[in-house]
């Protein structure tokens, strides 16, 4: 979507290798050269990875990953950012027990947020989530200084 919207270059990050393989089956042929698919750790990002990226989007790996570890999470994309550099996230707030995905409450996301050093430019709760996940979505853009 990023690179269909003209964004020259594209990354994306999964650590298992056959995610690597389908995204790159999938690629249409006229964006491979902007897209280029990774295997690697989230979690070893910012020192792999310092300072590389412009804007990083999250879906649902905040929500997939223990909880102790989130804020380990956050500040390795604080470093894969460029200062300046932006975070776009969907966080899922849900308060089911048990995950993946697990839970979250807006408050351990802000302060995840703000512990890593990202400034919140803006936010919302999105009108358009599926179904099942009505109101139990935030939508973040958030800001590395």
């Amino acid at each position: 979507m990023l690179a269909e919207a003209g964004w020259p270059r594209v990354v994306g990050l999964d650590f298992a290798l056959e995610a690597k393989r389908q995204a790159e089956l999938l690629t249409p042929t006229d964006l491979v050269g902007q897209l280029e698919w990774r295997t690697g750790d989230l979690f070893a990002l910012g020192t792999s990875s310092p300072s590389e990226f412009a804007v990083v989007v999250e879906h649902t790996s905040f929500c997939a990953i223990d909880p102790r570890r989130r804020d380990e999470w956050m500040g390795s994309v604080f470093a894969a950012l460029r200062p300046g550099g932006r975070l776009l996230a969907l966080f899922y707030l849900h308060q089911k027990p048990d995950g993946p995905p697990f839970g979250a409450k807006r408050e351990d996301v802000e302060s995840a947020l703000k512990l890593a050093g990202f400034v919140i430019e803006r936010e919302e709760i999105p009108s358009d989530s599926i179904e099942r996940r009505h109101n139990e979505e935030w939508l973040v853009l958030a800001r590395r200084p």
